[in-house]
């Protein structure tokens, strides 16, 4: 779901996938709604984000949350946890994309 709230149509969220080339998932979903509907969801997952103006960078809370077939919540990640106060990732490139691999592992178990 799109955390920016002055860009909701879904060719917004499609642009923003094709250029950040999360399109190229097989798996990639998206959903996109008003703002309130979008603050309810993002509430019910204490999901905190902050968009001052349309040029402004978006902040948002960072997870991953892994959600079964049935609709049952499995895991949750938080990648953005690990880091630095100022910003710089524990974690080298080669870790990280080892994380990511795990991600995806989990996520296939999760949709057999």
């Amino acid at each position: 779901m799109s955390p920016n709230p002055y860009n909701l149509t879904v060719s917004d969220v499609a642009t923003y996938s094709q250029v950040h080339q999360l399109n190229t998932i097989p798996s990639w979903h998206f959903f996109t709604g008003s703002v309130s509907d979008l603050t309810a969801v993002w509430h019910s997952y204490g999901i905190e984000v902050e968009v001052p103006t349309p040029d402004a960078d978006i902040i948002h809370t960072s997870v991953v949350f892994f959600i079964d077939p049935s609709g049952h919540e499995r895991y949750i990640a938080t990648p953005m946890d690990d880091h630095t106060a100022q910003g710089s990732a524990y974690l080298p490139a080669g870790p990280l994309a080892s994380w990511g691999d795990g991600i995806a592992l989990v996520t296939r178990q999760l949709i057999r």
